[in-house]
């Protein structure tokens, strides 16, 4: 634990905010346009997003304590 508080900074920390911002931002506006064009429930679009959302939070911290680097986990609307 004292190594991760050693190796975090202010600009590691806002550099992460900013990646996971954007890689987050793009395609959920676009899931969500999606979404609504093709009629789907509001509860199964809520669900896909968070299930989504946990699952990329969790894993970018796990691999980023394991590499000791900063690792976002993003997910596209190919």
């Amino acid at each position: 634990m004292k190594t991760l508080i050693r190796d975090c900074s202010l600009s590691a920390v806002v550099a992460g905010f900013i990646a996971t911002i954007i890689s987050y931002a793009g395609p959920l506006v676009i899931i969500f346009q999606a979404a609504k064009a093709g009629g789907l429930p509001h509860d199964v679009l809520s669900s896909w997003v968070w299930t989504i959302s946990i699952g990329s939070g969790v894993l970018g911290i796990l691999l980023s304590l394991r590499y000791r680097v900063p690792i976002v986990i993003a997910w596209s609307a190919p």
